[in-house]
């Protein structure tokens, strides 16, 4: 069994960071009561995919191509630019 260690993961940064981000901005829009909520969630929002782009493009090339958890989860150039069309 191999240790799985936070540099390890670093390929999977943005997609935790999203997951992560985005159960946050949830729960305050559920919590949230008055009006101008919406509008502070919008903003969270488009805070959260603008971080999650800076960590996507602050990545290293010598990330790609490493396999990770045993080859479920590649990343390519391909992948790379998916990623940020999406």
């Amino acid at each position: 069994m191999s240790n799985i260690t936070l540099y390890g993961l670093a390929p999977m940064w943005p997609e935790l960071f999203l997951a992560i981000g985005s159960m946050i901005v949830l729960i305050l829009g559920v919590l949230q009561k008055t009006f101008n909520a919406t509008r502070m969630i919008n903003r969270a929002t488009i805070g959260l995919f603008g971080l999650t782009l800076l960590i996507l493009i602050s990545q290293t090339p010598d990330m790609l191509g490493t396999p990770i958890l045993n080859g479920m989860f590649v990343q390519n150039e391909f992948t790379f630019f998916i990623k940020l069309l999406i």
